[in-house]
């Protein structure tokens, strides 16, 4: 059996409520969620899915959003370096007449 927390959107072995308790990590919104449903939660997503906590408390799948105009520029920036330093490192390697 586990429980879940919607405020932590994580899962926790019922059996373990003791050790999480001691070290103080225990969600005070813990709720009862039958085993198969926290495993169907708890594997990969659905493609373009995200888990979140549902208006009910327990969890849900969601849409992934779309990246933001400052994470697409992150992304291409990232790109842009990756390209400049593959293309360093074949120029480096080679060795030049001269």
């Amino acid at each position: 059996m586990y429980k879940y927390s919607a405020k932590k959107n994580a899962f926790y072995l019922a059996g373990n409520e003791a050790v999480y308790r001691d070290s103080g990590t225990w969600p005070d919104d813990a709720k009862d969620i039958e085993t198969r449903r926290a495993e169907s939660f708890m594997a990969t997503p659905p493609q373009g899915k995200r888990r979140i906590a549902g208006a009910d408390g327990m969890p849900a799948w969601a849409d992934i959003p779309s990246p933001t105009h400052e994470e697409l520029i992150e992304i291409s920036e990232s790109k842009r370096q990756l390209l400049i330093n593959q293309a360093n490192e074949y120029m480096n390697s080679k060795q030049w007449p001269g």
